[in-house]
C-alpha cells in the first residue's frame, strides 16, 4: 500500500499535537472551576451549533454555582498555552440566545407585517419605537403608581439567590475555547 505523503504526515500530527493541546487546557479549566465544588457531569460540545467549542460542567450541588457567580464572568488564561476561557453561567447564554432567538423571530414578523399592510418596514419600526418609549416612561420610577408592578416578587440578591442549595443536578458554566 502507498505510503501517505510528507504533508498529511505532518497534518496527522498538527492536528494529534492540537488535539491534546485542547485536552490539556480543557482539564486544567475544569480544574480550576473545580475548586468551587464537585463536578458530577462535563460534556464537550464541539458539534455547530449555539454551545459549540463550550464545556458545560454540571455540579453535584447547587452552592458551587453560587460561588462561582461571584467571579463570572471570568476569563481563566492558562499556564501553559496561550489558551483562554471565558467562564459564563450557562443560564445567561441560554437567555442571551433565546432573547436573540425571539427577537430575531418578533422582526421577521413585523417584516412580514410591513408587507401585508404595505407599509415601509422602517414605518413599521418607527411606530414601535414610538409605543415602547411610551412603556418604559410609564415604568420610569418617577411614577409612584407603577412602582409596585416593577419591584420584583422573588429574591434578586445575589446573597438571596445563594442561600444553601441541597443536592442537586445543577448547571454551573459553559466556556468557550479560544484557540
Amino acid at each position: 500500500s502507498p505510503l501517505p505523503c510528507r504533508n498529511c504526515r505532518a497534518e496527522t500530527a498538527t492536528a494529534e499535537r492540537m488535539s491534546r493541546t485542547q485536552r490539556t487546557t480543557d482539564d486544567e479549566v475544569v480544574a480550576f472551576v473545580s475548586q468551587y465544588g464537585n463536578p458530577s457531569n462535563i460534556v464537550a460540545i464541539t458539534e455547530p451549533g449555539v454551545f459549540q467549542n463550550m464545556i458545560i460542567v454540571e455540579f453535584d450541588s447547587g452552592n458551587a454555582l453560587c460561588e462561582l457567580r461571584k467571579i463570572l464572568p471570568y476569563t481563566y488564561s492558562c499556564y501553559r498555552e496561550k489558551v483562554t476561557y471565558d467562564i459564563l453561567e450557562l443560564a445567561t447564554i441560554c437567555a442571551d440566545s433565546f432573547g436573540e432567538l425571539k427577537t430575531r423571530e418578533y422582526l421577521g414578523e413585523l417584516k412580514q407585517l410591513a408587507k401585508l399592510t404595505g407599509r415601509d418596514y422602517a414605518e413599521v419600526l418607527t411606530g414601535l419605537m414610538s409605543l415602547l418609549g411610551q412603556s418604559i416612561t410609564e415604568q420610569s420610577p418617577t411614577h409612584p403608581d407603577s412602582r409596585k408592578e416593577v419591584m420584583p416578587t422573588v429574591p434578586s440578591t445575589a446573597a438571596q439567590r445563594c442561600q444553601p442549595q441541597p443536592a442537586s443536578r445543577c448547571y454551573g458554566y459553559g466556556t468557550q475555547f479560544q484557540r
